[in-house]
């Protein structure tokens, strides 16, 4: 999706990111009700082999409202490079929503089940 580039994320509530990466999936949306909420929802790629999942969302009718913003940083090494296990881990950060279950499968063509002995 993206070339290699230094980046940085501002968490609301985490430590600030630092790394050099390249976005590799995204989606955007609006939801309905009473208190709209525009999300954003993207995937990055570490020069380490490393997954960060990023969400944030912003009142979609107020230019005022606090966005929020949160990750989930996915290293290699804590799941001994198991790339199933790292995606499950990202599917985890969006709390396996239907907007970040079709990003994955469309974008990165993740398969998401899992087969149990």
């Amino acid at each position: 999706m993206d070339e290699m580039i230094k980046t940085t994320i501002r968490q609301t509530r985490g430590p600030k990111l630092v790394f050099t990466g390249k976005r590799i999936a995204q989606a955007e949306f609006t939801t309905q009700g009473r208190e709209p909420l525009s999300w954003l929802l993207e995937i990055w790629e570490t020069a380490g082999g490393a997954y960060i999942a990023y969400s944030s969302s912003l009142p979609a009718e107020r230019q005022d409202g606090l966005e929020d913003v949160r990750c989930t940083v996915v290293e290699p090494g804590e799941h001994g490079g198991d790339q199933r296990a790292m995606q499950f881990a990202v599917m985890d950060h969006f709390e396996w929503t239907q907007r970040a279950k079709d990003m994955v499968r469309k974008q990165l063509k993740w398969k998401l089940a899992r087969e149990v002995a």
